[in-house]
């Protein structure tokens, strides 16, 4: 697998012309002067966006999950990032708290949900328990996966010098956001009047300007994950910063059921102590269930005294750590693109199946 490069923006702007065409989509950078003549939306629709962030073109056409994975032959590399730190995208789960670009949390208030079973509607989220006494009644969720809903910032708390938590609110105190446990949302903001997708570089900056009353708007739910129990027995779990998000969803819905017997390592990578997101949780979730969920903390820039992990997540920590591959075994990655290709090599050389550029649910491997 020939590796992925980072590309500076600079560089993605010089090729602007039809003979000589870049686009960046969601922090990856395309070559596409190939694929101009035949792209069903006309020439003129690629070249417009030459050497240009192309995401909010790419989002309003709503390509499918087959256009996305057929965008894996032109890709050449991803975005820098400037500051070298961990990855600045930005994904919103069912759990509260997230950190995007400069560690901007989010959290939409009275959301949490379980998977659902017909379309839009959802139970609320509850710690199951061995004992239903009756039936758990359905509600419609609000997320609609085809069109933004606003939702207002009420919220905003400084945890620590680069994280925020931002708590926007749904319509109703009994309002279910509707979002299965593995899945995420996407997220528009109006910008000097136009729609904006606030995503990679542009997230934090815009996201830690927020004011209370500022409105962003939400649609979902998104992604191949949908977690149910019994998936695997044994899941290994690498994540790198705000990549825990979707990780924790999954490893509190499995500790939280009792009849969930899944075997969970987490291999959770970040640069400092602080930046260790949900820390508290995690830790607890370990002492509480020891038989369901481990974590192992790496930093790479760690105080004196740490006994932990130290550099980055390697393939011989995951050896180490996880159990082999099978079709009783998973290994999820979240986190910067650079530690996520990288372990995408490393998984293929210890034997796991190798991943497909958009994951599907069957997946050994499976990138969110």
């Amino acid at each position: 697998m020939s590796e992925i490069k980072q590309i500076s923006l600079s560089e993605v702007q010089k090729h602007n012309k039809k003979s000589d065409l870049w686009i960046i989509v969601h922090h990856n950078v395309y070559d596409v002067t190939n694929y101009v003549e035949n792209h069903p939306g006309g020439i003129d629709s690629l070249v417009e966006v030459g050497g240009q962030d192309s995401t909010v073109g790419f989002e309003d056409v709503g390509h499918s999950a087959d256009a996305r994975e057929t965008m894996e032959s032109p890709k050449i590399g991803w975005l820098q990032v400037q500051d070298g730190g961990f990855w600045k995208g930005v994904l919103i789960s069912s759990i509260a708290t997230l950190s995007v670009a400069t560690g901007v949390g989010l959290y939409l208030e009275k959301a949490l949900a379980i998977p659902h079973k017909t379309p839009y509607s959802y139970p609320s989220h509850f710690k199951p328990s061995i004992h239903i006494a009756k039936p758990i009644t359905k509600v419609k969720g609000y997320l609609q996966p085809e069109n933004y809903q606003k939702v207002p910032l009420i919220k905003k708390e400084k945890l620590s010098s680069n994280t925020h938590r931002l708590t926007f609110k749904l319509p109703k105190d009994d309002t279910i956001l509707g979002l299965p446990i593995g899945q995420h949302i996407s997220i528009r903001a109006q910008i000097d009047g136009k729609s904006m997708y606030p995503d990679g570089l542009l997230t934090g900056k815009y996201l830690e300007h927020l004011q209370l009353g500022d409105e962003i708007e939400v649609r979902g739910p998104k992604g191949a994950m949908r977690y149910r129990k019994g998936m695997v027995k044994e899941m290994g779990m690498i994540a790198g910063g705000t990549g825990i998000t979707p990780m924790y969803q999954l490893i509190r819905a499995i500790c939280e059921d009792p009849t969930d017997n899944t075997s969970v390592t987490l291999l959770y990578g970040n640069n400092t102590e602080e930046d260790i997101l949900l820390r508290e949780e995690l830790d607890n979730f370990e002492k509480k269930y020891p038989e369901n969920f481990r974590v192992h903390h790496v930093l790479s820039k760690p105080p004196p005294g740490w006994t932990a992990g130290v550099g980055y997540v390697t393939k011989d920590m995951a050896k180490e750590k996880f159990p082999g591959p099978s079709n009783e075994s998973k290994v999820l990655l979240c986190g910067p693109p650079g530690m996520v290709n990288a372990m995408k090599t490393n998984l293929m050389e210890l034997g796991w199946q190798k991943p497909r550029t958009v994951s599907k649910l069957p997946d050994q491997v499976f990138s969110f």
